[in-house]
């Protein structure tokens, strides 16, 4: 899987603005080009550093600490939503919101018991999407976090990210998790329409609250994210919002 030219362009612009290279000393051994395909490579494959096959006299952790040093910048952040941003500008369709757990393997922040997991360390990940199953916001939460008070912060962010105009996106659909007044009234705040199953009820899942299912399932073809690797949040959200351009990048 090859990083998009628009999604390398993106990234490479934004760590031109916030990073750029100083004038005079010995030039690096690794263009920033170079760096972003590593670290592309690694989100994708799931490989450890060490085992990043880097260029020739390049070693592995000079490709770590861009990725670190760029992840505390908000580079990939940044990036994910400018694409968004130029995305929704000719599609406001509806939007589908859902979490899910990603277990801990070595997180030491925003971690929280999973009581579908035995009560094993998790980080919950929100996600907004469009019923295109493209991703529009990322939120993160701790695993015990209950799902009635995600949807808030969620929207909030996404107002806070995207413009304030969800109310152009006209409906939000969620599954019964989200039955509640506080998240309706979450979804009346933004000027959404809240399409949320009753509880004790027969309804199925309909073809649009499945979009948000597709997009976790493209999202876990990058396989670094399938669980969590890095002690910090910072690191952890860089890796998903890198995965989650990919997707707006492809649409």
């Amino acid at each position: 899987m090859l990083m998009p030219v628009i999604l390398q362009n993106e990234l490479a612009r934004l760590v031109l603005r916030s990073d750029a290279p100083r004038a005079g000393g010995r030039p690096g051994k690794l263009s920033t080009c170079q760096a972003l395909k590593c670290i592309f490579y690694v989100c994708r494959t799931g490989c450890q550093w060490n085992e990043l096959p880097c260029p020739q006299g390049v070693h592995f952790k000079t490709a770590y600490h861009r990725f670190h040093m760029w992840s505390k910048m908000r580079i990939f952040e940044d990036c994910f939503y400018n694409l968004v941003t130029a995305y929704r500008s000719h599609q406001q369709l509806p939007l589908v919101a859902d979490t899910s757990y990603v277990k801990n393997i070595r997180g030491c922040d925003v971690i929280g018991r999973n009581h579908t997991d035995r009560g094993r360390y998790a980080t919950k990940v929100s996600l907004l999407s469009d019923s295109r199953s493209i991703p529009l916001t990322l939120a993160f939460h701790r695993g015990n976090r209950n799902d009635l008070k995600t949807l808030g912060h969620l929207l909030d962010t996404a107002q806070r990210k995207l413009g304030g105009n969800l109310f152009l996106h006209g409906t939000l659909y969620a599954d019964k998790g989200y039955d509640a007044a506080v998240c309706r009234n979450a979804c009346t705040r933004h000027g959404l329409q809240p399409r949320i199953p009753r509880k004790m009820t027969n309804e199925s899942w309909n073809s649009v609250r499945c979009a948000v299912e597709v997009t976790f399932g493209r999202l876990d073809n990058f396989r670094r994210i399938l669980m969590r690797h890095e002690s910090g949040i910072v690191s952890f959200k860089a890796f998903h919002f890198l995965a989650a351009s990919y997707l707006v990048a492809k649409s």
